[in-house]
């Protein structure tokens, strides 16, 4: 989680048009998802399946977002993880 969060800290500005997160449990949707944010110019980030974990917390905080997509279902990352990461979304 942490190195996600300082990879984005080191290649990202503030003010992200989007943000990709995945769970750091489940590698499947990182590994899909991953060619998917670079294509986008964006930083991927991972959760865990039912937190989000300070590190991460912080960069989304630094990054300010306009918007964060969530790749897989439920399953890989909480509708409690989902409706947390809005908080982060700049308005």
């Amino acid at each position: 989680y942490e190195v996600s969060a300082l990879i984005a800290h080191q290649n990202f500005d503030p003010g992200a048009e989007v943000v990709f997160v995945a769970s750091g449990e489940i590698f499947t949707d990182a590994l899909s998802g991953a060619p998917v944010a670079g294509s986008r110019g964006a930083p991927l980030l991972l959760v865990k399946e039912n937190a989000v974990p300070s590190a991460i917390a912080s960069e989304l905080t630094r990054l300010a977002p306009r918007n964060i997509v969530i790749l897989g279902g439920p399953a890989s990352v909480s509708s409690d993880v989902a409706l947390a990461l809005r908080q982060f979304v700049a308005r």
